[in-house]
């Protein structure tokens, strides 16, 4: 597997319209590979007023078409399986930083979560960050909500919520754990939800 990081030039008239729409975003993440089609994991990571993708993939990307469209500079990528392999060990205690899109299934629709409990919904966003890290292979220890908000998709047309968390947590079941950590976690990952980056 390939982490990535490019940054955005937000001077570009295509780099706006692709930080209004994440579905663009998600377009032009596709053109950097070639062949199959690719449904790679990334996150928009935003500092004062600079903006960021961090990418993890299958395959090696070629920003060269991202580059002229939307990026600022080169780009860099390494290979992220030897450190998948380090990292992943029952009981390890790691670090991690994720955006997710929190939602809960009633009546065949997805309803949002908030990022605290209210009189009507004693469940929210923190808790299913909890339960679902838990069914994969982490207990978290800590966890602290660092930004949300709704964002646009297809076209501006729709939206979803999505909170990012960060904190520590412990691995308790290795091979799940390292599997999340590939396939990312919960919905809407093609616009920027589910990759989890982990340090110790």
């Amino acid at each position: 597997m390939y982490l990535s990081k490019v940054e955005l030039d937000t001077k570009k008239r295509e780099t706006s319209r692709a930080l209004y729409d994440r579905g663009k975003l998600h377009s032009i993440l596709e053109d950097c590979f070639p062949g199959e089609r690719q449904h790679p994991l990334w996150r928009l990571e935003a500092n004062q007023g600079s903006y960021s993708l961090i990418i993890l993939s299958n395959d090696k990307p070629d920003f060269e078409s991202l580059y002229l469209r939307i990026g600022r500079g080169i780009g860099k990528t390494i290979d992220y399986t030897p450190f998948l392999t380090m990292v992943c060990d029952e009981g390890r205690i790691l670090n991690y930083l994720i955006s997710f899109n929190p939602v809960i299934c009633k009546n065949g629709s997805r309803i949002p979560l908030n990022l605290k409990r209210t009189t009507n919904r004693n469940y929210c966003a923190e808790d299913w960050l909890k339960d679902r890290l838990e069914k994969n292979g982490a207990k978290v220890l800590e966890a602290f909500s660092k930004d949300s908000g709704t964002v646009r998709i297809k076209e501006g047309k729709g939206r979803i919520f999505i909170a990012t968390y960060q904190g520590r947590l412990v691995i308790t079941d290795p091979a799940r754990f390292r599997n999340v950590l590939e396939n990312g976690l919960g919905h809407a990952k093609a616009y920027g939800c589910g990759l989890i980056s982990v340090l110790p």
